[in-house]
């Protein structure tokens, strides 16, 4: 017990996480749910009981008070993955756009062998059309996807970005990929 109460002066929630492992269910919040207001608020707490100045403890609770939130990096990097998963999920898409368009080229070769060549070339055709559909459809993805993230991006407040070295490089990637993909599906329409 003695290990909790020290894990419960040095952070609230660590201590809570202490309780949930141990086994113990009587703790001052859920599992779970302690914020970082709750974490201001016991180290406040503990400040006072250590005898810390009054002005630092008044300065976290007005920072607190003022945007209503502490600043959190984890919501900008989520947003990051969120991207590179579109990313990844509109090359997927133009990946198969292409693997049936050059299906309907192997099918027209095809059909210059064969005796019933028509058939063919209209599969060829449809096959063609529908790579097409699909490498668009992953390229519009992408770039959407990139849209949301620079809108969402611009909605964070400046304390919730953290200072990257290259923060357009997620950004570069999504719209090479996406006018990659538009720039291909023109390739095959033409070609």
């Amino acid at each position: 017990m003695a290990a909790v109460s020290t894990m419960w002066r040095e952070s609230p929630c660590a201590a809570i996480a202490g309780w949930g492992v141990r086994g113990h269910t009587a703790h001052p919040h859920p599992v779970g749910k302690c914020d970082r207001a709750a974490e201001i608020r016991y180290s406040a707490l503990r400040d006072d009981r250590a005898g810390a100045s009054a002005p630092r403890q008044e300065e976290r609770i007005a920072t607190f008070a003022r945007d209503g939130r502490m600043s959190d990096p984890r919501v900008y990097f989520a947003a990051e993955r969120t991207l590179l998963a579109w990313v990844r999920s509109g090359l997927t898409v133009m990946a198969l756009g292409f693997v049936v368009a050059r299906f309907g080229l192997v099918v027209s070769l095809l059909s210059h062998a064969s005796p019933s060549s028509a058939d063919l070339d209209d599969s060829h055709q449809v096959a063609a059309a529908l790579g097409i559909t699909l490498m668009l459809l992953g390229a519009i993805a992408v770039l959407g996807a990139a849209y949301n993230h620079r809108v969402f991006v611009r909605s964070l407040s400046p304390t919730d970005v953290p200072a990257l070295g290259l923060p357009w490089l997620t950004s570069f990637l999504a719209l090479s990929v996406g006018i990659g993909g538009i720039l291909l599906a023109a390739y095959l329409a033409v070609a």
